[in-house]
C-alpha cells in the first residue's frame, strides 16, 4: 500500500497579500466598477514593461484600448473617471486623451512606489485633487461698528 502523499506544507507567512499601500486614483476607480477585469491585463502589462523596459504605449495598447472602451460603455458607473480623463487631455483632441492617460497612469505608478514608502497613512487622508483648502480664519474679522451719537 502506498503512503499518503503529504500536501506541501508551508506557504503560510506574511499576512499581507499583494496590498499596496498606495494606488493611483485612476486604478482605484477602474477597479471599483464593472471594468475591473479589463484593468488587470493592462496593469500586468505596465508592470511587465517596467521590468523589461518595453515601450508601454506599444506593448499595452490593446489592453489599454479594451479597458477604455469598457469604461466608455459604462458612462454612469465611470462618470467621475470619464470627467477626470477629459480634464487630463487639456486643450488637446479627445483622441490624444488615451495617451495622456497612459502617461498619467505610468507616472502615478512611479510616484506611488516612492510615496508608498514615505507617506502611507497620509495618502489615505489627503486628496490632492480636492483643490486648495482655505483656513476658515484666513479672512480678517470686520471692524467694530461706529459709536452711537
Amino acid at each position: 500500500g502506498g503512503g499518503a502523499g503529504g500536501e506541501s506544507e508551508g506557504g503560510g507567512g506574511g499576512g499581507e497579500e499583494a496590498a499596496e499601500p498606495y494606488e493611483c486614483p485612476f486604478c482605484t476607480m477602474i477597479k471599483a466598477g464593472p471594468c475591473r477585469a479589463k484593468f488587470f491585463p493592462f496593469n500586468d502589462c505596465m508592470d511587465r514593461c517596467e521590468k523589461t523596459g518595453e515601450e508601454t504605449e506599444t506593448a499595452c495598447r490593446e489592453a489599454f484600448t479594451a479597458m477604455i472602451e469598457c469604461v466608455a460603455a459604462h458612462p454612469n458607473e465611470y462618470k467621475k473617471l470619464i470627467e477626470e480623463l477629459e480634464n487630463t487631455g487639456t486643450g488637446k483632441n479627445k483622441d490624444d486623451g488615451a495617451e495622456a492617460v497612459q502617461e498619467k497612469v505610468a507616472q502615478e505608478k512611479v510616484h506611488a512606489e516612492a510615496e508608498a514608502q514615505e507617506t502611507e497613512a497620509v495618502a489615505a487622508t489627503v486628496d490632492v485633487s480636492a483643490g486648495t483648502s482655505v483656513a476658515p480664519d484666513a479672512k480678517g474679522g470686520g471692524g467694530g461698528g461706529g459709536g452711537g451719537g
